[in-house]
């Protein structure tokens, strides 16, 4: 599972967030169905040369009976999408279109609001620190200010904010992100190929955690682990209901199977 530290900072300065609430919406789930055209150029895998012709064009021998033979297909292919992280026109062109669910839901919860500026202060020059009550999160050893500030923000948001905000920051990554640019911007490669692949493949198993009461608390437990730290996970997991695990385990299993099939459109 990818734990976020930077991304919702660095996505969200670059955001007009009030322009997240647009009731268009194009996300995709992965699933097995044919949706190229009626006649496929792709050969039949699973009964070899048929002998039924195509019931809507003239399909060749090899293809025939395809369009009603949709199991063998697999997934439509995934890519991603064409806008740096930098480039705020482009973002803020396809954000609301992409994500609007997730960008709702967020909008919709003041302590994810809350999260999110958070974070963007966290980002500012010099860094504006979240104010802390009489007992502070205290500063780790070699901890940098700005990681420090956004793991005050993570405590402070909790779980289901923290939840809430990754969603919407995995849909902006999978959906509107250049891949392929993404490194020169702060994003490592592989976690925007992950994030595509999740929001192209993996949306069912994804959503069945978030709308998961138990679920997203977990999910959100195990974002606020610092990176690497296997007894914080742990922790998290233990302390959660054994469905909330299985639902866990099931959209972390397709987003690891499918973390590498996005490719450039």
């Amino acid at each position: 599972m990818m734990i976020r530290t930077t991304l919702a900072a660095l996505i969200a300065a670059s955001l007009a967030l009030s322009g997240c609430s647009s009731s268009t919406t194009s996300s995709g789930g992965g699933g097995t169905t044919d949706t190229t055209t009626a006649d496929d150029t792709v050969s039949d895998t699973t009964t070899g040369n048929d002998t039924v012709s195509g019931d809507t064009t003239a399909d060749t021998g090899k293809d025939a009976g395809k369009d009603t033979v949709k199991a063998d297909v697999g997934p439509p292919t995934a890519s991603w999408g064409t806008c740096t992280i930098s480039d705020t026109a482009c973002m803020q062109g396809c954000v609301p279109q992409a994500c609007s669910d997730a960008g709702s839901a967020c909008q919709a919860d003041k302590k994810c609001t809350d999260l999110q500026t958070c974070f963007q202060n966290c980002g500012k020059t010099p860094i504006v620190m979240p104010p802390q009550d009489a007992t502070p999160v205290a500063q780790l050893p070699g901890e940098t200010t700005d990681t420090y500030c956004q793991r005050v923000c993570e405590i402070q948001g909790g779980p289901t904010a923290l939840a809430e905000d990754q969603a919407y920051i995995e849909c902006v990554i999978g959906m509107c992100l250049d891949c392929a640019t993404s490194a020169t911007d702060g994003i490592p490669k592989a976690s925007c190929q992950a994030s595509c692949g999740l929001e192209n493949y993996c949306l069912d198993g994804y959503n069945a955690c978030i709308n998961d009461a138990d679920c997203v608390n977990t999910y959100g437990c195990m974002l606020s682990c610092a990176s690497g730290d296997q007894a914080c996970q742990t922790a998290c997991q233990k302390a959660a209901p054994a469905p909330a695990l299985a639902l866990l385990k099931t959209w972390n299993d397709c987003e690891t199977k499918y973390a590498k099939t996005c490719v450039a459109p």
